[in-house]
């Protein structure tokens, strides 16, 4: 449970969730996690919401039912009670997920997908990826059994440690293209050009800056350049 008492300082779910993902990808994330690495790369996007939306719903109030997702469902009872998933989702998820470019998925509010505008994960629905689902749902189920608000707090954990992993493996790594400094071009136009060339160098260097420009501004459709015999 995040600590929400009046001496603590003004609560956000968006800025907790930051603090912990700065500190996530500083680390070392390269071991994997099974049970959490299912999760993250079903193709299902509405079960990668579902996941960390259940459990930051539950880290931020642990009287909430972990399968439940609106209000007027029939929480598993034993104290925990229903609540409106969605609007976590859509108001604090979603905007940290674009935030950092976790890789959820696009959806901006993925709560009202077909999958996930029912009452209770654990209702039964035909779903597709019928087995992604159960393993989700075994996963909650067993998080709610505890009732442990540091087990939810560990698995929100997990569940950031593999997104940081999945978003490792999918970075592309841009070539830097090779620079230099104006000066370092001086230097070596004023060698080129040092050469005696009968006005060859001279004509290549003028001919090379007029096709780029043309290029680049789409100034000129053709840069040609012809024999000479002059001095340089």
């Amino acid at each position: 449970m995040i600590d929400r008492s009046e001496d603590s300082e003004p609560f956000s779910l968006g800025e907790w969730l930051d603090v912990q993902w700065a500190s996530i990808v500083a680390s070392d994330t390269d071991e994997p996690d099974a049970e959490m690495d299912r999760i993250l790369d079903s193709p299902v996007v509405s079960i990668r919401f579902a996941a960390i939306t259940q459990l930051l719903g539950k880290l931020e109030d642990p009287s909430r039912d972990l399968l439940c997702m609106q209000r007027q469902a029939q929480s598993l009872g034993g104290g925990s009670v229903a609540w409106d998933a969605r609007s976590l989702c859509k108001s604090v998820v979603v905007p940290w997920a674009q935030r950092h470019d976790i890789g959820l998925g696009s959806s901006l509010d993925p709560y009202v997908n077909n999958p996930l505008r029912r009452a209770r994960l654990d209702d039964g629905s035909p779903v597709r990826n019928p087995q992604d689902w159960q393993h989700l749902v075994m996963f909650l189920a067993a998080l709610q059994e505890t009732g442990e608000p540091k087990d939810v707090e560990r698995s929100l954990l997990r569940f950031l440690r593999s997104a940081a992993r999945r978003r490792a493996k999918e970075t592309v790594v841009y070539p830097v293209p090779n620079r230099i400094s104006v000066q370092q071009l001086e230097d070596l136009l004023h060698d080129f050009l040092d050469d005696p060339s009968k006005g060859l160098r001279p004509l290549v260097v003028a001919t090379t800056v007029l096709r780029i420009v043309g290029e680049s501004l789409a100034w000129f459709s053709r840069v040609e350049s012809q024999a000479l015999n002059e001095a340089d």
